[in-house]
């Protein structure tokens, strides 16, 4: 019953204090609690805190806004354990339609179902609507943001009121926008009926949300062909009616959704990515607004059925990178050498820039770029840079010129690659190799530096222009500008054994490196690196322990992905 405080940290950890208060009455002491909300950790740096009952199970759980780190998510509040302490369990929040970034939630209960809902604004993008499908026990929402919401960062902000400002009895949104304030009035979406929507649905992508109101039998089917989306497209579809149904998702005939949680009355609800084939949705009826099941009485159902797609930006996935502020769409599907195939885990490092992993996370695999260079040649750039040689296919898509280009690698080659004509590709898909050089990097003879002592290893250092791999490897470059002026190349640490490197801009990272530990299969450390940049660079990298170093030679004009397997012993 007493009130707690919530910290929430810019660049470590947040913290919880539960409130001591005196038996007197009189306010008392507030400790630390240990409870795993402390464990939010670096990656969800500057958040915001927004406390709702989103489940309605009676606990207050807490809405995460994430300014800069990983994705948005809901602390769920399981009660307390034995000693008082609360306990908190992480949900992922679905894909947003605005940037990776939110800046702050707002919750109201937006469409009238008794169940708080969350605006949440993006200091770079358009805030997003996220619906509250949470049923007791289990939190959900799936994108719901409107159509009516440009594209784009005209929208971008910090924080939103909701109220109801022309007195219709539906609320309203004030959006603080960093150039102006918008105002959206609340607008009662178009319905339509199950016998209309037989004949043809009207337009459902980047539309506001339609509704189809029918009935189905215990034991039937209603099948509702959505048609060709684009590739990326989000599809949020909510399932409501008084008897027990269920939910499918189809893409061009595959399965690819299914909700059945079982009950009459629980709603039903998904959000999907669409291929790009012909979509369609089925209710299926369990029983009936009587509780009636096949072959008796009260067998028919009511239902609501709410479909909402959108396209026009990006959405962050696990295997989907955003870049260009959503405005491209990236992944990477890769085959080993046996020809098992797998899809890239994507790791966002910033908005031109991200990488993916393929088989460990502490190991990246592959950078991906795309610059805007529309003032020098009309185009969109993109750069890519291989630290392995496994086979593999990068796939963007443009949302805004809603077009796709596949960029494919085959098993057995080191790959970088420039495409300085992204946007003038056609509409549909093409397959373009990367056009890399095949000559290996130079590689200086390796240098014994000094005598190491077998018995204790030296742990190297980490600076703005060196990265410590392994704790052990030193890393440095250096390189030439335009003008032929040796410059230092600035550090960016991305995981124990990977890091990175930046020339001209912090944001436009232009070489990874990575230190493999490949002593069991041939006795070496291994080094490879990916360069997204061909200027001349001079890359090094020092054992600390053993006291050798090997330095690889980029000359200016190519663009070079290397692996060295035989680096040091």
């Amino acid at each position: 019953g007493d009130l707690d405080v919530l910290v929430g940290n810019h660049f470590d950890r947040s913290w919880l204090y539960l409130n001591q208060l005196a038996a007197d009455g009189h306010p008392g002491d507030f400790d630390e609690s240990p409870s795993p909300i402390l464990m939010l950790g670096p990656s969800q740096k500057k958040p915001a805190f927004e406390p709702a009952d989103f489940d309605l199970d009676g606990r207050i759980d807490l809405y995460v806004s994430n300014h800069a780190g990983s994705r948005d998510l809901v602390l769920h509040n399981r009660g307390n354990d034995a000693d008082g302490l609360p306990i908190f369990e992480m949900v992922a929040v679905p894909p947003l339609t605005s940037t990776q970034e939110t800046a702050k939630a707002t919750v109201a209960d937006l469409d009238g179902d008794g169940r708080v809902d969350v605006v949440a604004m993006s200091p770079s993008g358009r805030p997003a609507i996220l619906r509250n499908t949470s049923v007791p026990g289990a939190i959900s929402f799936v994108d719901w943001t409107p159509g009516s919401f440009p594209a784009g960062p005209a929208l971008a902000g910090a924080e939103a009121a909701i109220l109801d400002v022309d007195a219709d009895g539906r609320l309203d949104l004030l959006l603080g926008g960093f150039e102006r304030e918008h105002l959206f009035l609340g607008a009662r979406g178009e319905v339509i009926t199950e016998a209309s929507a037989s004949v043809g649905l009207p337009a459902i992508l980047d539309a506001d949300p339609v509704a189809i109101e029918g009935e189905v039998a215990a034991g039937g089917r209603d099948r509702f062909e959505l048609g060709h989306l684009d590739p990326f497209a989000q599809v949020s579809v909510v399932l409501s009616g008084c008897g027990d149904l269920a939910l499918e998702l189809f893409d061009g005939g595959r399965l690819v959704g299914r909700s059945d949680r079982g009950g009459a009355g629980v709603e039903e609800a998904m959000q999907v990515a669409a291929s790009g084939a012909a979509l369609s949705v089925e209710v299926m009826g369990v029983s009936g607004c009587g509780g009636g099941t096949v072959g008796t009485v009260g067998t028919v159902a009511d239902y609501r059925l709410e479909l909402l797609a959108r396209s026009e930006l990006c959405m962050a996935t696990a295997t989907t990178l955003c870049l260009g502020d959503g405005r491209f769409s990236v992944t990477v599907d890769w085959r080993d050498f046996e020809a098992n195939p797998g899809a890239g885990t994507a790791i966002p490092l910033s908005r031109e820039t991200g990488g993916f992993w393929f088989f460990d996370p502490a190991n990246l695999e592959l950078m991906v770029k795309v610059l805007d260079g529309t003032a020098i040649n009309g185009s969109f750039w993109v750069f890519g840079g291989a630290l392995t040689n496994v086979g593999y296919t990068i796939r963007i898509y443009d949302h805004q010129q809603r077009r796709l280009r596949l960029y494919d690698n085959p098993p057995g080659r080191f790959a970088s690659f420039a495409d300085t004509a992204f946007s003038h590709v056609a509409v549909a898909p093409a397959r373009w190799r990367a056009a890399v050089e095949t000559v290996p990097p130079t590689i200086a003879a390796t240098a014994t530096l000094r005598a190491a002592d077998p018995e204790s290893e030296q742990v190297c250092a980490m600076n703005v222009a060196r990265l410590c791999l392994r704790g052990r490897f030193e890393v440095s470059v250096g390189w030439v500008d335009g003008s032929g002026n040796p410059q230092v190349a600035r550090a960016r640490p991305l995981t124990s054994d990977t890091g990175s490197f930046w020339f001209f801009d912090e944001a436009n990272y232009e070489l990874v490196v990575k230190v493999l530990d490949g002593r069991s299969i041939n006795g070496h450390q291994w080094v490879f690196y990916g360069a997204l940049s061909d200027v001349e660079f001079d890359l090094t990298v020092t054992d600390s322990v053993a006291g050798q170093k090997r330095t690889y030679h980029n000359p200016a004009g190519r663009l070079a992905s290397a692996g060295d397997i035989e680096a040091f012993p």
